[in-house]
């Protein structure tokens, strides 16, 4: 289990650009696809991560590796998945001061941006689809496809942000006794 928590986590780390929360719909498709966890234990699984200290990314991989290896898997998984962004970073550090003004370059460091946006929003639509809609077939909610108590949650949430400059702490302990108080 170790040495496939290091491989999945390398590759994971390899071919995500973009830190965490573009690894979110990577991380997804890998954890269901090796049946690691289901969507509702994914979403928990974010929500833990964005709420504890530290890049969502090593968190991301610690939970998983703790669930699937123990404390060795926790290590062996927050490294692994850490090592790519580091070797590719020292790699294009060392060459990018020669290359900044290539024309090639510069298009090519646009390019990326606007992927690591798209995998942005890509893991946003997935937490929400989780966190917010009703599963397919299950019917019911605010037309037939939202869960009324997360969509009033969401909106309370996002108003209360908007509305009140308080320390994230607050709004995250929050919505956890509300979670629990809903749920």
């Amino acid at each position: 289990m170790l040495v496939r928590l290091v491989l999945e986590f390398l590759g994971i780390g390899l071919f995500t650009y973009g830190g965490g929360l573009a690894m979110l719909v990577l991380l997804q498709d890998r954890a269901e696809e090796l049946q690691w966890m289901g969507p509702a234990q994914f979403a928990d699984m974010i929500a833990i991560s964005q709420s504890t200290p530290g890049p969502i990314a090593i968190n991301l991989a610690t939970f998983v590796g703790v669930v699937q290896g123990g404390v060795a898997g926790a290590v062996a998984a927050s490294i692994a998945v850490c090592v790519p962004g580091v070797l590719i970073s020292l790699l294009v550090s060392r060459f990018l001061q020669t290359f900044a003004e290539n024309p090639t370059v510069v298009h090519l460091l646009k390019g990326i941006r606007a992927l690591v946006v798209g995998l942005i929003a890509m893991a946003v639509f997935q937490i929400a689809k989780i966190s917010i809609l009703v599963p397919e077939g299950q019917g019911g909610g605010l037309l037939g496809i939202f869960h009324p108590v997360s969509l009033v949650l969401l909106g309370v949430f996002v108003y209360g942000i908007a509305r009140w400059d308080k320390h994230p702490l607050v709004y995250i302990l929050l919505g956890g006794v509300l979670g629990v108080l809903a749920y």
